[in-house]
């Protein structure tokens, strides 16, 4: 065929809308896609003239002149002979296609059991006219949507519906072909529309609606709208036409119309099935991490077993620094997922309750009877929701992994700071916490689900796998070259195991392999991984598929030292028949055996021996990459995993010896001084310590606290004489440097402590509590600028909020010592800022005092500015600044002016006296709605 479409727009009269419908047409669409044909019913208007001129100045047009009115039906019937693309769109001449809506209508025909598709119609004042459509029993039907916000995220979602308007309407030409148009009963309009789409479900295809293809439609301009006079009285005859021919199928429809359940009834995938929300921060991020890969897994299982889902995310727009998360929310779309953004939310006008918060409007406005949440972290703000209004569902959170535990082998690891133990031990009891609301939790291991029950009480969890692909073709042996380690490198035990391959295997590796390639591939990569590559080494960065790496690679690398869960990399490798190496971490929870689907090696010349054995020798290759594909196969495919995922959700003695709780002991005992000596108990503290040294004398955690306990007591000697014993080790090497500059701070010798400290921040630190704790001793030890540097870099490495305000806080009084003011006042301003988005006041306000004071510093007295001048008012606006929700602070050095405009407003000046007028009848407008505030100091 010549083009891919063919678009029939058929007119009579009406010039003016024939003529924007014509321009809009080849103003938004390709001309190499499409060829036109005008079918002209017998205008009695400047049409034919209009049309000829037309056809002279654009390609692809073709002009049909009908010597009579054929209406609707035989108006488009007899274009079919004209038609040459491989599908046909219905085009009414009252319509104005939208830029890009021609593609999406094509790509969906592409979907299985396509046969027709239909656009997201818009009135011309933006309201929505048509999100696809429900026909009941009666043959009436229900346009969904009408009137409503068209960006409502329930009309962005891909679905298959009972019809959609011929007002824009593509369908197969064959197809067309073979029905032999529209059916001639329903001349000369109305219903042949519907009985198309009927039809073409009683083929077997489906009917879809395609929210990217966006149509203005000046509804009635052709036929008008009243149904008693002209063509449009054809609707109510017609109607009793359809009854007759599909009263079968009417008879399988829903009830006229109900209102309320549109929404649940509008796509025919979902009819009769349970309703489930599901939430996270983002929109699954499926080809750079691989828990949000799981989470996606689990939308899709429920999808595609007849379950309607709603997505709840904080952000759909982007992800800092350069993520868009819109491919992510589209494909979520295109599953039929309804996707709601809380930071870009788009209100339905039919929503009963419209004063309430977003996300109350998202949960109440839905007969949710199941929730599935992506872990504690990210879940949690939904599941406190769920709890304070009281809805009745059932809650699931998948925990992705023991985040708990990670954190404590993250902190043994790197020797972690007094802030990342109390952190890890607040965490944790967070996330139990968190587990104990649900009615389940899901767990990647079923080491973990047992973990949860028999050694934490947790009666309600469940395993539920990952799913990973298993690749048809797996090449062998000889096909293949090199090594590869997959990662996320945002991930923290991500990096630290690429830094360990980097910097101690891969010496090894090449002493025993050579110059053989290795590959890192994944997101996030930072510049001092890269900095340590040889020529022989390549750093991908984020690739959009894995194939070639996985199944091109002889040898997987999995050289994790801490973390929890799953290990997706490794499981992901097995699936295209690429055997691993992988430390005893890396391979947990998988139920993997050494020689017979894995090697498994815990240091780093044991690991380089064991990668160039298996590199090097055929057989052990071939077996370990049959077993793997084949244990991938038995436990991790689609079909298993959906089946204990929808069976789980939808049905119902001794602690042992894990290895988990072993950990665990260890990480409760260091986080446990923590808490006690931040709290101030410190000789609870110095006990927590001591046990730790006695049970752990090799681990360096325990004298390290200890000596943190007796500087709290003011006890430097003892401090020192404990740091003095401290086992060699450089897991907690960074914690000593900065406890042993501590100790010397707190013998007076500030320049031997900042050296130490200014060493420490010249090495690569990617610990924000490192890095907040080292700039506060470089302030006390005099280092203003150094100070400054090691909080500004913190900055850059957290997106926490509460650990941002402490930052910024820290940072304006090392300004101030520097003499910065305003840049100390742009710090508050930020974090005064934060508390207004969290709505903590008390905060707000005892940063208003603190902000007053630094503005009396950088400012003249009051009563010296006369009118001010710009400078001035720029720096006078964080004392006058207005917020969202109250009016902010007059600081001290007007809140004299303010009470003299009190008692005689004549003598305060007039610019003066315009603000306090205005604040004071902002006060007054929204007296006892109590969302303003007038504050002095």
């Amino acid at each position: 065929m010549a083009t891919p479409v063919s678009i029939i727009v058929l007119c009579y009269n009406k010039v003016a809308y024939t003529k924007q419908c014509l321009r809009a047409l080849y103003a938004n669409t390709d001309t190499s896609r499409f060829e036109l044909i005008v079918v002209d019913n017998a205008s009695s208007d400047s049409t034919p003239d209009m049309l000829a001129e037309f056809a002279a100045s654009h390609p692809n047009v073709k002009v049909i002149r009908n010597e009579e009115n054929l209406g609707f039906v035989g108006g488009n019937n007899c274009a079919l002979g004209s038609v040459e693309g491989e599908y046909v769109i219905f085009l009414n001449n009252d319509t104005e296609v939208q830029p890009g809506w021609l593609p999406p209508l094509v790509e969906t025909m592409a979907e299985p059991g396509a046969g027709a598709a239909g656009c997201k119609l818009v009135y011309p004042d933006g309201m929505l006219q048509e999100a696809g459509g429900i026909i009941y029993s009666d043959a009436t039907g229900n346009n969904f949507g009408k009137f409503d916000n068209p960006n409502h995220p329930e009309y962005c979602s891909f679905r298959e519906v009972d019809y959609c308007s011929g007002a824009a309407l593509m369908v197969r030409t064959d197809l067309f072909r073979e029905l032999g148009g529209f059916d001639a009963r329903y001349q000369p309009a109305y219903y042949e529309d519907t009985d198309l789409c009927f039809t073409v479900r009683e083929k077997g295809l489906k009917v879809f609606y395609e929210p990217r293809s966006v149509v203005v439609h000046h509804e009635g301009k052709t036929a008008g709208t009243d149904v008693t006079k002209g063509f449009k009285r054809f609707q109510e005859i017609n109607r009793e036409k359809f009854i007759e021919k599909w009263a079968a199928e009417l008879r399988k429809q829903p009830g006229p119309k109900t209102g309320a359940n549109v929404r649940a009834l509008i796509d025919r995938r979902f009819r009769g099935k349970p309703q489930v929300l599901a939430a996270a921060d983002e929109p699954p991020q499926y080809d750079r991490q691989g828990g949000a890969l799981r989470f996606y897994h689990f939308l899709q299982y429920l999808v595609e077993s007849g379950h309607q889902v709603t997505y709840l995310a904080r952000n759909v727009t982007e992800r800092p620094p350069d993520v868009s998360l819109v491919p992510y929310v589209e494909r979520l779309r295109r599953m039929g997922v309804v996707v709601h953004g809380l930071n870009a939310f788009q209100p339905s006008k039919m929503d009963v309750s419209q004063t309430l918060p977003p996300i109350q409007r998202v949960l109440t406005g839905h007969d949710f009877e199941a929730a599935l949440l992506f872990s504690h972290r990210e879940g949690g703000f939904v599941l406190n929701h769920i709890k304070a209004l009281g809805l009745r569902m059932r809650i699931f959170m998948d925990s992705v992994d023991l985040h708990f535990l990670r954190k404590g082998r993250e902190c043994r690891r790197s020797g972690g700071s007094p802030s990342r133990w109390v952190d890890y031990a607040e965490g944790k009891a967070q996330e139990l916490a968190t587990y104990r609301q649900t009615d389940c939790v899901f767990t990647a291991t079923a080491e973990e689900s047992d973990f949860l029950q028999r050694g934490l009480g947790i009666r309600q969890a469940a395993y539920v796998p990952d799913t990973f692909p298993l690749s048809r073709d797996v090449p062998g042996f000889d096909e293949r070259e090199g090594l590869v380690f997959l990662a996320g490198f945002r991930h923290a035990p991500n990096l630290d195991a690429a830094m360990y391959l980097m910097s101690e295997i891969l010496p090894h590796i090449r002493k025993e392999l050579g110059d053989v390639p290795l590959y890192l591939v994944g997101d996030g990569p930072p510049d001092s991984l890269k900095k340590l590559a040889d020529e022989h080494t390549v750093i991908t960065g984020w690739v959009p598929k894995l194939e070639p790496y996985l199944s091109k690679m002889r040898v997987g690398l999995v050289p994790i030292n801490y973390g929890a869960g799953i290990k997706g990399k490794l499981c992901r490798a097995m699936g295209y028949g690429t055997p691993n190496v992988s430390t005893t971490v890396g391979a947990e929870g998988i139920g993997l055996t050494h020689e017979k689907n894995v090697l498994l090696a815990d240091d780093p010349s044991s690991f380089a021996k064991a990668v160039a054995r298996l590199y090097n020798n055929r057989e052990l290759w071939e077996r370990l990459s049959r077993n793997g594909y084949d244990h991938i196969q038995e436990r991790h495919s689609r079909e298993s995993v959906s089946r204990i995922l929808l069976s789980t959700m939808f049905p119902a003695e001794t602690i042992a010896e894990f290895r988990q709780v072993r950990d665990m002991r260890f990480f409760d005992l260091v986080a446990g001084g923590y808490v006690r000596l931040e709290s101030g108990r410190q000789a609870e503290a110095q006990s927590e310590f001591r046990k730790v040294i006695e049970l752990y004398p090799d681990a360096g955690e325990g004298y390290i606290g200890l000596a943190r306990a007796y500087l709290a007591q003011g006890k430097a000697r003892e401090a020192q004489a404990t740091l003095a014993r401290t086992p060699e080790s450089e897991t907690g090497r960074q914690e000593f440097t900065i406890t042993q500059a501590r100790c010397l701070l707190a013998f007076g010798r500030k320049g031997i402590a900042l050296k130490l400290l200014n060493d420490l921040a010249s090495r690569d630190l990617f610990d924000v509590f490192f890095m907040e704790e080292l700039g506060t001793l470089q302030f006390a030890a005099g280092g203003r600028e150094e100070a400054q540097q090691s909080l500004e870099r913190a900055l850059t490495l957290e997106n926490d909020m509460s650990t941002r305000v402490r930052l910024r806080t820290a940072l304006a009084e090392v300004k101030v010592a520097l003499g910065d003011v305003h840049g100390a006042l742009e710090q508050l301003s930020a974090v005064s800022q934060m508390y207004i988005d969290i709505n903590e006041l008390q905060g707000f306000h005892a940063l208003d005092v603190k902000m007053g004071e630094l503005i009396a510093q950088a400012l003249p007295p009051a009563a010296e500015l006369a009118q001010p001048t710009p400078e001035e008012l720029r720096d006078l606006a964080p004392v006058l600044r207005l917020t969202g929700m109250r009016v902010g602070r007059l600081g001290p050095i007007s809140s004299r002016e303010y009470h003299l405009h009190r008692a005689r407003p004549e003598a305060v000046p007039d610019w003066l006296a315009e603000v306090f007028g205005a604040l004071d009848g902002l006060a007054r407008r929204s007296a006892g709605q109590g969302n303003v505030q007038v504050r002095t100091f």
